[in-house]
């Protein structure tokens, strides 16, 4: 778990932050949308984190919050280009499904995991062998392969 929490955490971080400060001003996101010139759909792929925020954006989104802190506006322009980097984990995209790869990356963003599980050994704590044998017949071979390539870095 490293300093970084990655562009999973900063998209999400983001994205809660710029809800909370809409709601804060009582907007809906019509009302924003409608100010900034965007389509609603805008508003809500980037909230939704569907899409990535320029800077201009993200500046325009913050003036209209009344958000004038300059610490506070850098703070989110560095969540922005922090979600916006590419993750270890992305040379896995079209061989593992994509919401496992937002598992990783949260939890590559986690400042701790809780994990109990009475049978199996968690999967940031198996050898290589161990993960071999428990996706054995569960996958196909370059499925397998993949996946204890990807059980690996993370443990890294």
């Amino acid at each position: 778990m490293a300093d970084d929490p990655g562009p999973i955490v900063q998209s999400a971080l983001l994205r809660a932050e710029l809800v909370r400060l809409r709601k804060e001003k009582g907007l809906t996101q019509e009302q924003v949308a409608s100010r900034l010139e965007w389509s609603p759909s805008k508003l809500i792929r980037v909230e939704g984190g569907r899409n990535a925020i320029t800077r201009t954006d993200l500046q325009a989104l913050l003036m209209i919050y009344g958000v004038t802190s300059e610490s506070r506006q850098e703070r989110l322009q560095e969540h922005a280009r922090g979600a916006r980097q590419a993750a270890w984990w992305d040379t896995y995209k079209g061989d593992v499904d994509d919401s496992f790869l937002t598992f990783v990356g949260y939890a590559a963003g986690a400042s701790y995991i809780r994990h109990f599980h009475n049978s199996i050994v968690p999967g940031l704590l198996q050898t290589r062998e161990y993960a071999e044998v428990f996706v054995t017949g569960r996958v196909n071979e370059m499925a397998r392969t993949t996946g204890v390539k990807l059980r690996m870095q993370r443990q890294e």
